[in-house]
């Protein structure tokens, strides 16, 4: 796959029979269909990592006093449960949807197929409460100047809407027609002027 990927050349295939035309066919429709589950994976797994450090490293950091040692110095704010709430689902939505792909590419085609059903959703999921998570945090770092909480809370509003106008769509790409799914998207870049 990585050789596919760089461009390598590939070595002469000797003429075949049909039969084996055919399954030459199946197989790369099977190996497709992996490659769609690796490139989902790894943004799963990438999700995973930078939700599970940003569990650790909260905004404001931890207090060093006795009465509270170890808590987050900002618990008690709205944005900051916001956060730590959106982190978890981002987290745990990841997880799913890598321990789904990592059983489907055990089994045959169609369960790979049934399982990409599953996991776009859940990656859609992680990829929204991802973004609200990293739109809180820097809310509640930023929120001493109201000027700059507002803008940072419209511009993350902003481009979360252009995330789910753009992600809903390839969730339902299985279950409907090529164009009908690719028109939104083609919508949001010309909207964009791309």
């Amino acid at each position: 796959m990585v050789l596919r990927v760089v461009g390598a050349p590939q070595a002469c295939q000797p003429k075949t029979s049909r039969s084996t035309s055919v399954r030459l066919g199946d197989q790369t429709e099977r190996e497709s269909w992996r490659d769609k589950v690796n490139v989902i994976l790894l943004v799963a797994t990438v999700i995973a990592t930078v939700t599970f450090q940003a569990g650790f490293t909260v905004p404001g950091g931890y207090n060093n006093t006795n009465p509270d040692q170890g808590l987050a110095t900002m618990i008690e704010k709205v944005k900051f449960q916001e956060f730590v709430i959106c982190d978890t689902i981002a987290l745990y939505s990841s997880i799913i949807v890598a321990v789904t792909l990592i059983w489907a590419q055990l089994g045959d085609p169609s369960s790979m197929q049934v399982a990409l059903k599953l996991a776009l959703p859940l990656l859609g999921i992680a990829l929204a409460m991802m973004s609200i998570a990293f739109l809180a945090g820097v809310y509640l770092v930023v929120s001493k100047l109201c000027w700059l909480a507002n803008v940072v809370l419209l511009t993350g509003s902003f481009f979360l809407v252009v995330l789910i106008v753009i992600f809903v769509p390839l969730c339902f790409l299985g279950s409907s027609t090529y164009r009908f799914s690719y028109h939104p998207f083609r919508l949001v870049l010309y909207t964009l002027g791309a």
